[in-house]
């Protein structure tokens, strides 16, 4: 007997929003953030990020119609766990071939198969159906021209034609972005892997966006440039990057560990809370603390950020400082010994 087609797609996977649950008086909840309206409230898991039909293709069979669905659900929410251990304990240094691939794999997928880019195409769309149907009820023909073809007003409700273009458009979305994953993944599976961790009360938020990307040398980039920085915030004290091999030196095959905090912590999580802020199309996700406190980052201005990143860098260049000195000490010593 075939298993029943999935019409509930999450496009950001259940095993992932799992790990922000917070514990409040011995229960375990989600804290979350309407985007809209501003209010505070206590979803599920399997009740957010969330969208019917989603992933579903056309096809004669369930295989066929199933496709990106089981491919996200056998290879990606299936194996978060594994690469979520493997990224939260920090005795694990080195990593094989298959587990950064998977790693690389997850993010950048999850960078895709949001449906924000669905959501835009479709806004695009539908404005201009709008203005062509208003164009077209001025004019005696009647009929405007789309896609090489004559569409008659009064033969073709503006309604079905809205439909018929969400429908062709989540079709040129499902294939497109699994492709347009799979070349990134392809450039980017020798990318170095580094996990930043909190050391103090600072947090990290999500949202039902969570990967971010951003390129330190652009001012203008995409989601496909090769040379971006990814980052997906782990649970509310750890955040994954990956970044390409030629900005630092680094190994691909260890995972790099920074433990920061005081201003290092509050300036790494305003600048990536303000991304998630940003990005999120409905709802951000975190703890009761972070939650309140986005509105602070987020109004943050430019010049508080700049004065922040320059207490960081002389902090940096103190303890890199002191670091050398001791070395140099223990050098000296080492010598008068002989």
């Amino acid at each position: 007997m075939n298993n029943p087609e999935t019409k509930r797609c999450h496009f950001v996977p259940i095993t992932y929003l799992d790990k922000f649950y917070q514990t409040v008086n011995n229960k375990k909840v989600l804290v979350a953030k309407s985007k809209l309206d501003g209010k505070i409230f206590h979803p599920s898991v399997t009740s957010i990020c969330v969208r019917k039909h989603l992933y579903t293709l056309p096809g004669e069979t369930s295989d066929d119609r199933q496709l990106i669905e089981d491919f996200y659900s056998e290879n990606i929410e299936n194996d978060y766990n594994k690469i979520y251990n493997i990224l939260n304990k920090p005795k694990v240094r080195r990593i094989s071939n298959s587990e950064r691939e998977l790693i690389i794999t997850t993010i950048i997928t999850l960078l895709f198969r949001n449906p924000m880019i669905l959501d835009r195409f479709n806004e695009f769309w539908s404005e201009s159906i709008n203005r062509l149907y208003n164009l077209a009820e001025n004019s005696s023909s009647r009929t405007f021209g789309i896609d090489n073809e004559t569409v008659n007003i009064d033969l073709v409700p503006k309604k079905d034609l809205l439909k018929a273009n969400k429908y062709q458009n989540k079709q040129i979305f499902n294939i497109s972005h699994i492709k347009f994953a799979f070349r990134l993944i392809d450039i980017r599976m020798n990318d170095c892997i580094t996990v930043n961790e909190i050391e103090d009360n600072n947090e990290y938020i999500s949202s039902d966006n969570p990967v971010s990307y951003i390129n330190p040398r652009a001012k203008i980039t995409g989601m496909f440039d090769p040379t971006n920085y990814l980052r997906l915030p782990l649970n509310t004290k750890k955040c994954l990057i990956i970044y390409p091999t030629n900005y630092k030196d680094c190994n691909p095959s260890e995972i790099t560990r920074l433990k920061i905090k005081s201003n290092s912590a509050l300036l790494d999580t305003t600048l990536i809370n303000r991304l998630q802020h940003f990005n999120a199309n409905q709802i951000i996700i975190g703890s009761f603390k972070s939650i309140k406190n986005i509105d602070n980052q987020i109004n943050q201005s430019e010049e508080d950020l700049f004065k922040l990143a320059e207490k960081v860098k002389s902090e940096t260049i103190t303890v890199l400082n002191d670091e050398l000195r001791k070395r140099l000490d223990l050098l000296n010593n080492n010598q008068r010994m002989k």
